[in-house]
């Protein structure tokens, strides 16, 4: 359910993206904690999943902290 749910929302940001109406709102985030946020999700969701992941501490980037995650869930939910 939870990666039929992340379709929905990847369908709906590709129509706000396509009206012009996906509002940015970059800053500094840190990217070892959205993907550690990822990776628990992943676990959640897919129980069986053999998921590891080597993280560096503290990788800040500059980004949308929601759409950082959106993406990388749907990285992993891509065959």
């Amino acid at each position: 359910a939870g990666l039929t749910a992340n379709a929905s929302e990847r369908e709906l940001l590709l129509a706000r993206a396509d009206a012009g109406r996906l509002c940015l709102a970059p800053q500094r985030v840190c990217l070892t904690d959205i993907l550690r946020a990822v990776c628990e999700d992943l676990r959640a969701l897919a129980p069986d999943l053999d998921l590891r992941a080597d993280l560096a501490d503290r990788v800040m980037v500059s980004g949308d902290a929601g759409l950082l995650s959106q993406a990388l869930m749907n990285l992993a939910d891509t065959p």
